[in-house]
């Protein structure tokens, strides 16, 4: 009876922290769809980022720490500033919620697609590899792969990955169904030139 207890309590546990991560995991997609509206806002951006680190001051609840870290992301000038703050949440989340951690590979991903494309390829793997399940941003972590193929030449497995992406894409998201549409067509343009003599 005492082992059964204590076997209940375990799994309890286990599952109220199961609940937590996907709660924040929620709140995290939560705070980047708040972005979309505000992206080119400044002032906007910083309040939200701000409400963050005062919840986090208030709560000492470390959501609230990574939250305000992630937004301070979509308010660099440039990306190269946005490295170090990527590093760092990556070490603060410690694969504990898997929206950061897909959000950071694609983030790095993309910083260095044209830099070291073998380091893009390994971060974009992660990225997809995490975003299998949750499927928060696989389409497009489809079409950064395939634009990472692309760039390699290797027209074939671009055409995979951009098939994978398009697949994948809600038909509401018009814009990326034809911008996958554009890269079938620079695709079979570059493997059509192949083999022409």
């Amino acid at each position: 009876m005492k082992y059964a207890l204590i076997i209940g309590m375990f799994f309890l546990f286990i599952s109220c922290q199961n609940n937590t991560v996907a709660e924040n995991n929620k709140y995290f997609y939560d705070i980047d769809r708040k972005t979309i509206f505000i992206k080119g806002d400044l002032q906007k951006l910083t309040a939200l980022q701000k409400g963050e680190a005062d919840k986090y001051k208030k709560t000492k609840d470390e959501k609230y720490l990574l939250s305000s870290i992630y937004l301070k992301l979509f308010y660099q000038p440039t990306h190269i500033k946005q490295v170090p703050i990527v590093y760092n949440l990556l070490k603060l989340n410690n694969n504990r919620y898997d929206f950061l951690s897909i959000s950071c590979y694609y983030n790095l991903a993309f910083q260095f697609e044209n830099s070291s494309p073998q380091l893009a390829m390994k971060f974009i793997d992660d990225a997809i590899k995490t975003d299998l399940e949750t499927q928060y941003y696989l389409s497009h972590l489809y079409h950064l792969k395939g634009r990472l193929y692309y760039n390699q030449e290797d027209y074939t497995k671009a055409k995979y990955y951009f098939t994978k992406a398009l697949k994948s894409y809600k038909p509401k998201q018009k814009l990326y169904i034809a911008s996958m549409y554009n890269n079938f067509g620079m695709v079979d343009d570059k493997l059509n030139n192949q083999y022409r003599p």
